[in-house]
Formats: C-alpha cells, structure tokens, sequence
C-alpha cells in the first residue's frame, strides 16, 4: 500500500472514531419507540380530525360534480328547441339542424311506426358542444326519455340517431328486441341476410322448414314459443338439444371447442362426476338470457326477418299497435298482432315469402327485367361480339 492510500485509510479511521464517540449516548433505545397514554391519545385524535377533512373535501369534490354534471334541463343561454315529431331537442342553433335532421331520418327508418295515437313516448335530448363544455363534466347518464350529449357537428348526427333508435327500441315489449338482436325493426335490415343463413343451416328443423314448408318445423326453428321465462328458456334448450344428442358420452380426455357453451358445460359437469351433466347445465344457462338466445339453431337475422315480414304484412301503425302491448307473452302472438292475423298465418306467409323470394325477400336486384330490358341487352351484347375476334358472320 502507497503511503498516500495509507494516510487516507488513517484519517479515515480517526475520523470515525471522534463521531463515534460524539454519538455515544445519543443512540435511542428500543424503551425510547413507546408511546405514553396521553400521548397515543393525541396522535390519534389528530388522525380522526385528519379523517374528518379528507372526508369533507371528498363531499366538496362530489358536490362540484355534481354541479357541474349535465342534466336534463341544463342548458345554455344560445341554446333553442325543435320538435321532430315525439323527440324534443335543444341544443346550440348552430347543431340543431343536423340533430333535427337526424331525429327525423332515424323515426323515417322505422316501418309501421305512426305517433298519432300517443303510443311512443316523448324523448327529450340535451345536446352540448363539445368545444365549450368542461372535459371533466359528465354528461347524465340516467332516466328513460332523456340523452344528455356532447356533441360536434361531425358526429350530432350519429349520436342524435342512436339515441332516438335506442328509444323506439325500448318502447317495443320484451323480450322481442333481445329475440330479434335488435334487428328487422327498420328499413336498414335486410331480410336475404338472414334466409342465407337459413339455407346454411344444419338444423332439422331449419331443413324442415324451407324443403318441407313443415311449419311446426319453423315455428320451432323461430323459437316463436319464447316470452323470456325461465320456463320457456328451459323448454327451448331441451327441445333443440335433447339427451340423445349427448349419447354416448363424450370422453373426459376429448375437450369440446371453446366456441361450444353446451358442451364445455357438459365436459366440466361429466369430469365432477355429475349425475345429469346435461339437465343440469341446460337448468343454468337457461338462467341467462344471452346464454339460451345465443344457444337457438337460427340466427338472430333470421328472427328478424320474420319481424320484417309481419311489419310489412301490419303495414301503417303495426310498430304502434305493439308498443300498446305490455311486456310478457311469446314472440309470436307480439308478432301476429303487428301483422293483424293469426301466428299460423303469419308464418304460412312469411315461408312462402321466403322460398318464392317475394315480398320483402325479393332480390336486392329489384324486379325482374321485362322484355324491353332484354332486348336492350341482346341488341348490345350483338354489337360487343361484331367488334371482337368472336364477331359473327
């Protein structure tokens, strides 16, 4: 070791040393750490006070939310009104024309929908620029007959429709909407999408229903039996998947896909060593909604197309006929009053409808074209072959 590495070493050592013996004595001990009654008593009456002001602060915090939250009726000083039929609207003037725009194209979509008889609630929208509300204020979120939004010109339009859409929908008894998904109710929904599906299907009932014209078989295939009872949720999934379809036993090292709801249940219940997997899983997810709507062979396209056919068979005021309705009842005596006939008639026609591609399943190409239009396609395929090596004569 260099004698300067060494002079450092010893400076170092001393130096330790006069602090150590400068702190001797200062060092508390462990009898030092405890507190006294009186002064465990203060420290926890300053934690209680501290308790109480955060507690108010958090009131405050609320309150100014609160406050500063957009409600019904909390409108601005510029802002003006104008009524599209059972909507209200008041907003900027400068977004009221494309949000009463809006209103009316959405309540335009609708068929049979007529507002005469009082039969669709009022629906009061609030709109707020965008551009002048506060970032942290929040727009009301509750109460059925009203929207809060905030809005641009850019999207008042797609937020005045949806919130007008999801008012029709909710004034139309339950449970059709979740049966239909939401679909067929408007002019935006095409039937032919569901009648794809429909000849896709491998379903025996679904095959019944469009080789056979077998209408139990597509009542069946509809589920019109459905009233969104646990009850009717239990006998749909014990019709369309009986014990049999379970037999034999699907081996407990065969996983089922993860796509397959029944049958992951089924899997899991059988490896328990459940008595009746199948009952069993069939009992609990007919305790949900979406399990058992989404367990039906047909697709909610298909649904929807049979609410398409009764709207146009009901036609002026069907959609106001049914908001009379209460909630309760299966689909098909809901349906069989928009279309103004029997259940069974109602379904002779829409799968008649539906294999002769007429009424509202007639092809998205229009009517077929006549005789002028295939002279007018023969004469100028003739002169497309004269102008080419496949030219006649």
């Amino acid at each position: 070791m260099s004698d300067g590495a060494g002079r450092w070493w010893s400076w170092a050592l001393i130096s330790w040393a006069v602090l150590a013996s400068g702190l001797e004595g200062q060092v508390p001990s462990a009898s030092n750490y405890l507190l006294s009654p009186d002064e465990r008593a203060r420290l926890e009456a300053d934690l209680a006070d501290v308790e109480a002001r955060l507690a108010e602060v958090q009131a405050l915090e609320f309150e100014m939310r609160e406050a500063a939250t957009l409600r019904p009726g909390n409108v601005g000083p510029d802002h003006v009104r104008r009524d599209v039929g059972p909507v209200e609207i008041r907003g900027p003037r400068h977004l009221l024309p494309a949000a009463a725009g809006a209103a009316t194209h959405a309540l335009g979509q609708f068929r049979g929908l007529s507002d005469a008889d009082g039969a669709l609630t009022a629906l009061r929208i609030d709109i707020h620029d965008a551009g002048e509300v506060e970032s942290l204020a929040p727009p009301y979120a509750g109460g059925s007959g009203t929207a809060v939004l905030v809005a641009t010109a850019e999207d008042v339009r797609a937020l005045v429709d949806h919130a007008v859409r999801r008012h029709v929908l909710e004034a139309i008894p339950q449970p059709l909407v979740p049966w239909s998904g939401g679909w067929g109710w408007d002019s935006a929904f095409r039937p032919d999408d569901g009648v794809r599906l429909m000849v896709q299907s491998t379903n025996r009932d679904g095959i019944a229903c469009l080789q056979r014209r077998d209408l139990e078989a597509c009542a069946g295939y509809l589920a019109l039996s459905y009233d969104g009872s646990t009850e009717s949720k239990l006998a749909l999934l014990e019709y369309h998947y009986p014990a049999s379809a379970f037999l034999p036993p699907t081996p407990v090292s065969e996983t089922p896909r993860t796509d397959d709801l029944l049958g992951r249940c089924v899997f899991e219940q059988r490896r328990r060593g459940t008595p009746d997997a199948r009952g069993t899983c069939l009992a609990d997810l007919a305790s949900r909604e979406y399990a058992t709507l989404g367990l039906l062979p047909s697709h909610p396209s298909a649904r929807a197309s049979l609410v398409a056919h009764a709207l146009q068979l009901g036609g002026d005021g069907a959609l106001t006929r049914l908001m009379r309705r209460p909630d309760g009842g299966s689909v098909g005596a809901h349906l069989a009053v928009v279309a103004g006939t029997s259940e069974a008639e109602l379904v002779r026609s829409w799968q008649e409808d539906v294999s002769g591609r007429t009424g509202v399943f007639r092809s998205e190409g229009g009517e077929r074209p006549g005789p002028a239009s295939l002279f007018w396609a023969g004469g100028l395929a003739l002169l497309a072959l004269r102008s080419t090596r496949w030219r006649l004569g």
